[in-house]
């Protein structure tokens, strides 16, 4: 994929093709005045550098070329007391956000703000109380711990939200390819005037939604989260609601073209019927899954709305200053040199950032010390960290092959 901040570049060229961020919002994207948004994720490094670059010439093997899954990566704060949020959920705030997603779906919970919109922080935006409301409400009877749902909670967002960036970056294609605005034209030509969105595009970010839930590592495979997920659905406007229905791989990928056909059409001065030669569905960057490192996401910290505490919600962008137990020291030394190099490599690599793919950087287990995470070292060898959460926070405390180490 292209990095977006030089596809933006690229098409605020373009005649027509930018718009003005919308008069409700602020310049972070959130509402104005209500709340406060903290970027967990963005695809710039520190000092703007291009983090996505580094992740495009990894060279190691990897499972896949999207790095971790995002889940793995995030870490929720102390302990949450869910009878305080159900509490908070009880009265008029409950039924406001419960009125909220009969009228405008999912996204009454989460929204994407476009990157063809000037004066605002682009980006998936995921408000705390709408995580801690699937959490207490939808995911309510799935059998899993707080942290997990929390986790399950946010997947569902995020994948949702996902699937508005992939539409964005299709149009960007487009309007790189034929110079010509699509994203302004489209938006109005295609919203459905009684709705005021795109029934199909909140159809098919639904069915992506459902999808992604069917996936994700060991630990978020709970059972009945996709049951629940799809009751939640049925209580949504048109358009989201039929998102249940359009699951399948062969119905996704005949709506999706869909869509990119719809979008084609706004663009003026286009004629279509050379479309037979397109393969549409791969205009879409979703074949396999969208790769989330390339969009930004913020969370807005709204938790005063159910007078419970803040929620920390963090992402593990890199590992640094880890501590080797003497135990790890040990096993280092007894290795071949080349592996001891590798793990010196790899000690530089997710200092850098931990969404390489070559790292595969994933939880492994929870301990009472802390929750203990894995790291590639090479084809055959890997290692285990201990997240503490107290400085120093990681500890190496194994190293070993992969099947030494509980890999198979």
């Amino acid at each position: 994929m292209k990095i977006v901040e030089e596809i933006r570049d690229a098409i605020s060229k373009i005649d027509g093709a930018m718009c003005e961020t919308p008069s409700e919002l602020g310049a972070t994207g959130t509402v104005e005045g209500r709340a406060r948004a903290a970027t967990v994720w963005h695809p710039l490094g520190e000092q703007k550098t291009y983090r996505v670059a580094l992740l495009q010439h990894d060279d190691e093997i990897s499972e896949s070329s999207f790095g971790p899954e995002l889940e793995e990566l995030l870490e929720f704060g102390a302990e949450l007391d869910i009878g305080a949020v159900k509490q908070g959920l009880g009265g008029e705030t409950g039924d406001e956000i419960r009125r909220s997603i009969i009228k405008n779906g999912v996204d009454a919970l989460a929204f994407y703000c476009s990157f063809h919109q000037r004066g605002t922080q682009w980006g998936i935006y995921i408000p705390a109380t709408s995580l801690l409301y699937l959490a207490a409400t939808v995911f309510d009877k799935v059998p899993a711990d707080v942290n997990t749902k929390l986790q399950i909670a946010f997947r569902a967002l995020h994948q949702h939200e996902l699937f508005h960036f992939a539409v964005d970056y299709m149009v960007s294609q487009l309007e790189g390819i034929l110079g010509r605005p699509c994203y302004v034209p489209a938006r109005p030509r295609l919203c459905d005037p009684e709705a005021g969105y795109i029934l199909i595009e909140e159809e098919l970010a639904n069915a992506h939604m459902i999808r992604a839930l069917r996936g994700g590592r060991k630990h978020l495979r709970a059972k009945e989260r996709v049951p629940a997920l799809r009751e939640f659905i049925k209580m949504q406007p048109a358009g989201y609601r039929d998102g249940g229905n359009s699951t399948s791989k062969v119905v996704f990928q005949q709506r999706s073209v869909e869509l990119a056909r719809a979008h084609i059409e706004c663009i003026d001065g286009y004629r279509t019927g050379y479309l037979g030669a397109v393969e549409l569905f791969r205009l879409l960057p979703i074949d396999n899954g969208i790769d989330w490192r390339y969009c930004p996401i913020h969370v807005v910290h709204d938790e005063t709305r159910l007078a419970v505490n803040p929620i920390t919600i963090g992402l593990f962008e890199w590992v640094r200053g880890i501590h080797e137990t003497d135990t790890f020291k040990n096993r280092v030394r007894a290795l071949p040199q080349p592996i001891q190099k590798k793990w010196s490599h790899t000690k530089e690599k997710i200092g850098q950032t931990t969404a390489l793919p070559g790292l595969d950087f994933k939880r492994w287990k929870e301990s009472a010390s802390g929750r203990v995470y894995s790291v590639r070292v090479d084809r055959n060898y890997r290692a285990h960290l201990r997240y503490t959460g107290v400085p120093p926070s990681w500890e190496a405390i194994e190293i070993g092959t992969h099947r030494e180490l509980g890999h198979g």
